[in-house]
């Protein structure tokens, strides 16, 4: 698919499956901010190698996994901001 951005605010998501974007290789910016969401399972972003901004603001993430970010050579943006971090794994 030629997707290169997608916005998924404001749909009170709690949970997300691990390989929803799978197959979305064209991605370069996505939005899951102003949602529930309380994790960011690992292999979220598995694939998506043009990603280049994750905007995920007003959430309630507690924590994001090391290595989270891995393998995306083209990431530069991050929106973390207003969520409730406790601690880095």
């Amino acid at each position: 698919t030629k997707l290169e951005r997608l916005e998924l605010k404001q749909n009170n998501l709690m949970k997300l499956p691990s390989d929803i974007f799978r197959g979305l290789r064209s991605l370069i910016q996505l939005s899951l901010s102003e949602n529930e969401l309380r994790e960011l399972p690992e292999g979220l972003l598995h694939g998506l190698i043009k990603l280049y901004y994750l905007e995920v603001h007003h959430n309630k993430i507690c924590y994001v996994l090391k290595g989270f970010f891995a393998g995306l050579k083209n990431f530069k943006l991050l929106d973390i901001r207003n969520n409730a971090f406790t601690q880095s794994e």
